[in-house]
């Protein structure tokens, strides 16, 4: 292994740091008074997951708000069947809410602290709705936002999640990406109905920064994350668009899936709770390939701890999933088919035969095409790659993050040269940086490791 001193590693972000600063002037995708109101929006978000946090023992910030996003729609599906039209969409999360502040108050008796979390909330809300949000001169780049991300969001806030599902746009596509756009919306601007502005967006951007900040690292090496992270994101218009900056399904899935892991892998309490296994599972509602790959975490955790919740609580969400499908007439491509209710399952099933029928050429395509395009992002994979060499011998250089990324590029690859070998590569892409956040922060720790020895 190699050592260098500690000053050494001040390279690693100088190059992404120059390069922001001369392009600062044209990046015109970044919205600072949106920036500002989601900062506003976040120091909200944040007091209330840190109040989760302590209450439930949970010892995650970022694991407990999390928690809080996906409780609504996980509560609401589950009991899809007695909701349904029942209560429309504004009238659960309202409800869901103020449930919330009940138990917050009953267990904590801490009234101060709620009393300035709904203080906050007020202050936060007359801001916004005394603003002008909406940019005209946002682009969209995706054709996806348009034709489904924003008219399913659109669907859920004006109705209700089972009326949604029912006419979903792509049949057997989950909504929980969807449903939680809908959800932030609801809590800070509570509009008849729902209207896209960059605010709910660039929350994740700040959500991102507090995972890292939540790293068991050293100052130094949160300083080198951040000062790499933030010029790499915030100087591409594609990839702040992906992550930070539309209603874009990889906004969600990258931070989401990204708590979940980073959780599995530093937070030892995580084996003893229940709540996390459950809650886990129902990451098989995010996008592909996370919708799978996450039960890489079950699987590590049982491997490593041996409990028997491990095995069966994350796949409660599945089964329910499969169950409604079948019983709810739910929309979905085929009723005789019991892996419909899975748009990502059914092409693997309708498209079995071509598994074994592969085109090579598409690996070489999406590496010039796809990926060395992106000569910022390609120089920070050629440091994380340089790094992860050098950094051997150490027992965490393999480790569940970067698992779970040669997993994703394996399954991505493997998907683009046989059953996709004949479609668009635009995509893979997103696919290969649906969680970009772990490229980031398994960088982090292996410079950790480094400048700790």
């Amino acid at each position: 292994m190699i050592k260098f001193s500690r000053n050494f590693y001040f390279i690693i972000p100088t190059p992404f740091l120059i390069n922001f600063f001369f392009n600062v002037n044209n990046l015109k995708h970044l919205n600072l008074s949106s920036l500002f109101l989601s900062f506003l929006c976040f120091i909200f978000i944040y007091l209330l997951g840190k109040e989760i946090s302590s209450i439930f023992n949970i010892d995650s910030i970022s694991l407990a708000i999390t928690y809080y996003f996906m409780g609504a729609f996980i509560i609401n599906f589950v009991l899809l069947p007695v909701l349904g039209s029942f209560l429309n969409f504004k009238e659960t999360i309202f409800a869901y809410n103020i449930c919330l502040i009940f138990i917050l108050l009953v267990k904590s008796r801490n009234y101060q602290n709620i009393f300035i979390l709904l203080i906050t909330l007020t202050v936060v809300r007359f801001i916004l709705m005394n603003t002008d949000i909406l940019n005209p001169s946002y682009i969209q780049y995706n054709s996806d936002v348009t034709e489904f991300w924003l008219p399913m969001t659109e669907k859920i806030y004006d109705s209700n999640l089972f009326s949604a599902t029912k006419n979903n746009i792509i049949p057997g596509y989950s909504l929980m990406i969807n449903f939680i756009y809908a959800e932030l919306h609801f809590i800070f601007f509570s509009w008849d109905t729902f209207t896209f502005n960059q605010v709910i967006p660039n929350i994740f951007l700040y959500l991102n920064l507090l995972l890292m900040a939540e790293l068991n690292l050293s100052n130094f090496a949160k300083t080198i994350l951040v000062l790499t992270y933030l010029p790499i994101i915030l100087n591409s218009d594609w990839l702040s668009y992906l992550f930070i900056n539309s209603l874009m399904g990889e906004v969600v899935v990258n931070y989401v899936f990204s708590v979940f892991l980073v959780n599995a892998f530093q937070n030892k309490k995580n084996k003893d709770s229940k709540l996390y296994f459950f809650v886990l599972g129902f990451l098989y509602f995010l996008k592909p390939f996370s919708s799978f790959i996450f039960f890489i975490i079950p699987i590590y955790l049982f491997y490593k701890y041996k409990k028997t919740y491990i095995a069966y609580l994350p796949i409660f969400g599945f089964i329910v999933n499969n169950i409604y499908s079948r019983f709810l007439s739910l929309n979905i491509k085929n009723e005789d088919n019991f892996l419909s209710e899975n748009f990502y399952l059914q092409i693997l099933y309708e498209n079995f035969n071509q598994l074994t029928n592969f085109n090579l050429t598409n690996i070489v395509l999406i590496f010039y095409d796809q990926i060395f395009i992106d000569r910022v992002l390609t120089l920070f994979l050629c440091m994380y790659l340089f790094i992860f060499i050098f950094n051997k011998g150490n027992y965490k250089n393999f480790n569940i993050l970067n698992s779970a990324i040669v997993l994703n590029f394996f399954l991505v690859f493997y998907l683009y040269i046989s059953i996709w070998k004949n479609i668009e590569l635009g995509s893979a892409y997103r696919y290969l940086f649906s969680f970009l956040n772990i490229f980031f922060i398994d960088f982090a720790f292996k410079v950790n490791s480094q400048i700790t020895k």
